[in-house]
C-alpha cells in the first residue's frame, strides 16, 4: 500500500513538474506568427484577381527570417526560420526589443566588384528601413506580426 503512495506521490509530483515546466518556457520564449501581404513588383498592369490576392495576409511559412537586435546600419541578424504556421519561437533573452526582416537576405547582393556596391548599400538602407519591431516584453505567449513586402527599390525595375 505504501509503494502505491510513494508512486501516486512520483506522479504528481512529474504531473505538476511538467505544467511548471510549460509555463516556465512560455514566460522565457515567445511564439510569434508572422502574416504578410505582398505589392506587385512585375512589369506591366496585372489583372485585378492577382492585385487582389497579393493583398490578402498570409503566414509567412516555411521562410527565413532575419532577427536583428537593434535596427542601426551595422546590426548583424540571427536567421531562423518559420514553421508550416508562419509561427517562429523566439527566447525573450534576446532583448526587450527585435527587429524581424521578412525581405532575402543583404548576402544576396553582395557585390562582386566597386559597380555593384551601391545596390548592395541600397538595399542594406531598405531593409533596416523596414524591419518589423517586435516588443519581447509582452505578458501574452504568442502575437501577431503584420508586414507588407514592398518591391527592392534598389533594382531596376521589371519590364
Amino acid at each position: 500500500m505504501r509503494r502505491n503512495h510513494f508512486l501516486l506521490g512520483i506522479i504528481i509530483v512529474m504531473l505538476f513538474g511538467n505544467c511548471r515546466a510549460k509555463k516556465s518556457l512560455a514566460k522565457t520564449n515567445l511564439l510569434l506568427k508572422i502574416e504578410v501581404s505582398e505589392m506587385y513588383c512585375g512589369g506591366a498592369a496585372p489583372p485585378a484577381e492577382v492585385i487582389k490576392e497579393l493583398a490578402l495576409m498570409k503566414p509567412f511559412a516555411n521562410k527565413e527570417v532575419e532577427v536583428y537586435l537593434s535596427a542601426e546600419q551595422g546590426s548583424i541578424p540571427k536567421v531562423f526560420k518559420t514553421n508550416s504556421q508562419g509561427e517562429l519561437l523566439l527566447s525573450r533573452q534576446l532583448g526587450e526589443q527585435i527587429f524581424i526582416s521578412v525581405y532575402p537576405s543583404a548576402e544576396l547582393y553582395l557585390p562582386k566588384n566597386e559597380s555593384e556596391k551601391p545596390i548592395y548599400e541600397c538595399y542594406k538602407g531598405f531593409i533596416l528601413g523596414n524591419l518589423i519591431p517586435v516588443n519581447m516584453t509582452i505578458p501574452e505567449d504568442k502575437t501577431g506580426v503584420a508586414g507588407m513586402i514592398q518591391c527592392n527599390p534598389c533594382l531596376p525595375a521589371a519590364p
